[in-house]
């Protein structure tokens, strides 16, 4: 009986897996080249974007929503010459017709160049506007650092979005 019980449970389980793996749109892959008037760093953003839905099946909008995921990766151009890698997670909504918005989180542990500091907790927080037909626009972040003292700063930016080529 007790391997009976084990066998339903597990066929039930695959079911569920399979469920699960038929509904799962796969998410298509979209990047962006982040520039501002930061002259020594730029940041190269890859996500994959998968539709979510929308609020109204009648809405001349049509599908809205997209949930996002995945690295965003900050250049710098001058001495030290690092690149950190940073997760990012967000969303993706067509606002009107003219307008795609974003709202992104991303956070990573920064290089360091004085071992006094440590390690720096990077937060950031970026909205994008852009064109829905070209996926070009512009974009304002607000970034805060954390030292391992606990110590923060806070910087402000704006800037243009380039869709290009994934790497």
């Amino acid at each position: 009986m007790k391997v009976i019980r084990v066998l339903a449970a597990t066929v039930v389980l695959m079911l569920c897996v399979l469920a699960l793996g038929m509904e799962r749109s796969e998410a298509t892959e979209y990047c962006w080249l982040l520039t501002d008037s930061t002259a020594s760093s730029y940041s190269y953003m890859k996500l994959g974007l998968s539709y979510v839905g929308d609020n109204d099946s009648s809405s001349s909008l049509g599908r809205n929503y997209w949930a996002a995921s995945g690295i965003k990766a900050q250049v710098y151009t001058a001495s030290p010459f690092v690149t950190n890698m940073q997760l990012v997670d967000g969303s993706f909504s067509l606002t009107s017709t003219t307008k795609f918005e974003a709202k992104l989180h991303i956070t990573g542990i920064t290089g360091y160049s004085d071992a006094a500091v440590g390690p720096q907790l990077n937060v950031t927080l970026i909205h994008m506007t852009l064109n829905p037909n070209t996926f070009k626009g512009t974009y304002t972040r607000v970034t805060t650092v954390t030292t391992s003292s606990g110590a923060t700063t806070q910087k402000d930016f704006a800037g243009v979005a380039s869709l290009v080529t994934c790497q």
